[in-house]
């Protein structure tokens, strides 16, 4: 495998992803809203779904609502904290701050998430 390409190492959760997004979309045309609220959902539901051997279409939801809630706080502020940092690590710092805040709400943690780009990138 090598040198493939990310998108070709994950080809599988990218598909998957792909085809979650486009099933909430199509589920959601005419609908009010097609947004996921904010305080929905817990640390504790990212840790359960994170945990699961198989990639599952919840899981898929909240990594993909992490990085659309971390994008919008990026162009609402002007301050683009994302700009070379990898997806997984940003997994991997909700992990730890999950299974450390259980009884927190995702949006709780994207926010100090945020912050503490902001800081290390000196923004």
């Amino acid at each position: 495998m090598g040198n493939l390409p990310l998108f070709e190492k994950d080809k599988t959760k990218h598909t998957a992803i792909f085809l979650v997004v486009l099933i909430l979309n199509l589920a959601t045309i005419g609908a009010p809203a097609a947004v996921m609220i904010r305080g929905l959902h817990s640390c504790g539901e990212w840790v359960t779904e994170r945990q699961k051997p198989q990639f599952t279409i919840v899981r898929g939801a909240l990594e993909i609502w992490l990085i659309g809630f971390l994008s919008g706080l990026a162009v609402a502020t002007n301050t683009d904290v994302l700009n070379g940092t990898d997806i997984e690590s940003l997994h991997v710092w909700m992990d730890n701050y999950c299974h450390d805040h259980p009884l927190d709400n995702l949006d709780y943690g994207s926010v100090e998430l945020y912050r503490q780009l902001k800081i290390k990138k000196g923004l």
